[in-house]
């Protein structure tokens, strides 16, 4: 999946929307070089000419292609902006899906910012990039081009000149412009430093205070000044473009008219197509001031636009296709020859050979680094072995479907994961589930004050220790065939410890059971396999 193909499969999807769109552009260009002819005839045919009954025809005309311009500019940009959007979804979706399917690998690379700066930041830009930048600068390019072949109509040679004078300013346009947008953007940064330094001097005022002796305010006042200089040139820009794009366009009026009074016109131009060609030489001018700006969202947006290829690329998980029957009787989970290491290719796991059967119940314990959770992840089929394989009944856990995993393996977290849902839908996991049952798994592990099951869940009404209580009510409700339990005592009081153990070897007296445990009690009849 890439971008483009995204972008391939939601026009093809909506070919009216994207026909209309390039109608409409078509349209709004066309239209807007109608005024100008309008005026020439005006002029020409109608002022001198004589004809004043029908000049108020014609002005009526003149009017309402000016209305027809807005409002057909008014239909592109609603448009335009349907189809962004739409396409920013589909990107989004199609990186929603891949997110779902990659390496968790990629998870110990990638912390949860960077992954959403791709779905935002990254995704706004390209939206940007259709907007504001492609579609944009065509619409501006073929505007240029339909003026010029209005002006190259009228006279040849201003044409030439206003062709050999378009490059020079365009160039000064995007000069001034890239420097403007490059000190808003060292002004924007700059911005950042010094609330960094606000908030850290706030949260370290003690330590300002005692030891500080004015550094701070140094630093502070450098940063301001940096600021400073930053937003004074992005004005400096910002206020001289204007008025020296207007003298430009002014000097090119005032060469046109000289030039068509000049010795018996030398251009060779009638009245009305001078006054034509002052319109559209106005016009011109605008998508020339704004070829810089555009040519900067692009190059901006470029940078969007390749981040997101980049996650596209990331490696996803092998397709799971191997299916368990949940009704399998005698169980064996094998770890053979296992040999695991992360990206930076030291092995925390070396040629690991172990096996548990039917309700046998071991705990790891070992120094921090000694592989206890991967062996744990590598169990459930999270990882899969550099080398080596790990399996129950036969089949590689890493590549056990879905819905097999979900049956087979239950998992109490040290800390409990909720998504937003109601509380019924947080404990069946969106499972058929009658809510009778939900109410009695709440009953054994103690939280059966909990009333309306249909309430939207809020962590904050709940203790540590509750939270972890209704981590295992869950893992009830799935009537799982093996149960790993990750140091699901580490953050709680001994009481409630005591209380979960009591729970936890209710729950697990028919299920296998892998668990990390430091602290407290083990599980009845279980072993200790010690790591490192």
């Amino acid at each position: 999946m890439s971008v483009g193909i995204c972008i391939r499969q939601y026009l093809f999807r909506h070919k009216a929307q994207t026909a209309c769109a390039a109608l409409l552009i078509t349209a709004a260009v066309g239209a807007a070089l109608v005024p100008p002819q309008l005026l020439r005839v005006i002029v020409d045919s109608i002022l001198e000419n004589g004809r004043e009954d029908q000049l108020l025809v014609f002005a009526l005309l003149y009017t309402g292609s000016y209305l027809l311009v807005g409002l057909l500019g008014l239909c592109k940009e609603a448009l335009l902006v349907c189809v962004s959007q739409g396409i920013s979804k589909e990107i989004r979706i199609s990186m929603l899906r891949h997110i779902n399917r990659l390496t968790y690998q990629n998870f110990t690379r990638y912390d949860s910012a960077s992954l959403e700066a791709y779905f935002n930041n990254d995704v706004l830009a390209i939206d940007r990039l259709i907007t504001s930048g492609v579609v944009s600068i065509s619409i501006d390019l073929f505007k240029m081009i339909g003026i010029l072949f209005l002006i190259f109509l009228f006279s040849r040679t201003f044409g030439l000149i206003v062709l050999a004078f378009l490059p020079l300013l365009a160039w000064l346009a995007l000069i001034i412009r890239r420097r403007m947008f490059n000190a808003q953007i060292k002004a924007r940064s700059l911005e950042g430093t010094v609330n960094h330094l606000v908030y850290e001097n706030v949260e370290n005022m003690e330590a300002v205070k005692l030891y500080d002796q004015g550094h701070s305010s140094r630093k502070y006042k450098n940063v301001l000044e940096e600021h400073f200089t930053a937003v004074q040139t992005s004005v400096f820009y910002d206020a001289i473009f204007p008025p020296i794009m207007e003298i430009i366009k002014d000097l090119v009026i005032a060469a046109l008219l000289l030039l068509s009074g000049f010795r018996g016109n030398l251009l060779g131009m009638s009245v009305g197509a001078v006054v034509s060609t002052i319109s559209l030489v106005t016009d011109l001018f605008t998508p020339v001031e704004n070829l810089g700006m555009e040519l900067q969202t692009i190059q901006k947006s470029m940078a969007g636009l390749a981040r997101v290829n980049q996650f596209f690329a990331l490696a996803e998980d092998e397709e799971r296709t191997q299916h368990m029957e949940h009704t399998e009787e005698n169980l064996e989970l094998r770890f053979e020859h296992v040999f695991f290491s992360y990206e930076n290719g030291e092995e925390v796991i070396t040629d690991f050979n172990f096996s548990l059967q039917g309700t046998d119940k071991v705990t790891l314990q070992g120094r921090s680094g000694a592989g206890k959770s991967t062996l744990m992840k590598l169990a459930y089929g999270l990882l899969k072995p550099t080398a080596g394989r790990v399996m129950v009944n036969g089949l590689d856990t890493c590549l056990l479907s879905d819905e097999s995993r979900a049956k087979l393996f239950g998992i109490v977290y040290q800390e409990p994961f909720f998504s937003g849902g109601t509380i019924y839908e947080e404990l069946s996991m969106h499972r058929d589930i009658a809510e009778e049952q939900v109410r009695e798994a709440l009953a054994l592990v103690g939280l059966q004050r909990i009333g309306d099951l249909h309430r939207r869940f809020s962590a904050s009404d709940y203790s540590t220790g509750e939270l972890s209580l209704l981590n295992i009510a869950r893992v009830i409700l799935s009537d799982c065939r093996i149960l790993f339990l990750d140091e699901m005592n580490a953050r709680i009081d001994p009481a409630t410890a005591e209380l979960i153990m009591k729970i936890m070897n209710r729950a697990a007296a028919d299920k296998m059971v892998l668990s990390i445990n430091h602290y407290g009690n083990l599980l009845e009849d279980s072993s200790v396999l010690k790591l490192g």
